[in-house]
């Protein structure tokens, strides 16, 4: 999906580098391997409203490191909690790996803002079990929400968690 969004040149002073699922920061070490490779790096995606980077902070240090003030860029139409549901996604499946624990915070905050998916599908966007995300919507704290009467499954059907209710 992001894929075919077109790219185009952003200035890299106007790109906000917060927000991120990645609790640790940098990697200033993997920054300065990424800068190595010049401008022969993918495109970030940005989040179009508020200019504030998705998928390659990374990206954007090595720039700066570079010199660069301007990158490649797709920008992205979406709200704040589906951009961070896209950051999560694309730093579980490529680049420097989010840790256990970005994971487990990422879909904590993921079930937060969207209570109906199933666990299932928090556990696919996060890179975790349906089993730690179904223990995180039952911590001490979890709000009400997080534990609604009904999911919304990955093939987008709304199913009762009361299998009572399905008969």
């Amino acid at each position: 999906w992001i894929a075919s969004h077109p790219v185009t040149r952003v200035r890299v002073d106007s790109l906000v580098l917060d927000g991120s699922p990645r609790l640790s920061g940098q990697d200033q070490a993997h920054v300065r391997v990424l800068a190595e490779a010049g401008d022969r790096l993918p495109p970030v995606t940005v989040h179009r409203a508020t200019l504030r980077v998705i998928d390659g902070v990374h990206r954007v240090r090595a720039a700066q490191l570079n010199g660069c003030h301007e990158i490649s860029a797709r920008l992205v139409d979406c709200d704040r909690d589906a951009a961070f549901v896209l950051a999560v996604r694309a730093n579980v499946t490529h680049g420097l790996p989010l840790s256990r624990g970005e994971r487990t915070a990422a879909a904590a905050r993921i079930v937060e803002a969207f209570p109906q998916w199933s666990d299932r599908a928090v556990a696919a966007a996060a890179g975790i079990s349906d089993k730690t995300v179904s223990r995180l919507r039952t911590r001490p704290g979890a709000g009400p929400a997080a534990q609604s009467g009904t999911r919304l499954g990955r093939d987008g059907r709304v199913r009762p968690m009361d299998s009572g209710r399905r008969r």
